[in-house]
């Protein structure tokens, strides 16, 4: 069963988190500044939401799902595989286009990628 994690008050080892991969950047710098403050190795999964959720309900481990959206947890709570009253909004992922250094192309919106 998954778990969402609020403190530490029992010594563990480690803490098993799936995550969306959308999330890493974020999600490992979380990781890493939990694994400072209270001395447990946080070991992260990352891979499409859906992906994760299945690595889950297959292993019947893990401590934290971290999906990229909504309907994932919707899925993970009737599945049985999350405890719904430890659901948390903790992020919000937003679109945004990447270009080169100095963007040489001009890009400023979705219609200049036409």
């Amino acid at each position: 069963m998954v778990i969402a994690i609020s403190g530490c008050s029992q010594q563990r080892e480690n803490l098993h988190v799936f995550a969306g991969a959308a999330g890493k950047p974020a999600i490992d710098e979380a990781a890493k500044l939990f694994e400072q403050e209270y001395g447990i190795k946080v070991e992260v999964a990352y891979g499409g939401s859906g992906a994760v959720l299945s690595q889950i309900l297959l292993s019947q481990r893990g401590d934290v799902y971290i999906p990229g959206s909504d309907d994932y947890m919707d899925k993970a709570e009737s599945k049985g595989a999350v405890i719904s009253r430890t659901r948390r909004i903790i992020c919000c992922l937003k679109p945004s286009i990447v270009v080169r250094k100095g963007n040489p192309k001009g890009i400023k919106g979705l219609e200049d990628l036409v």
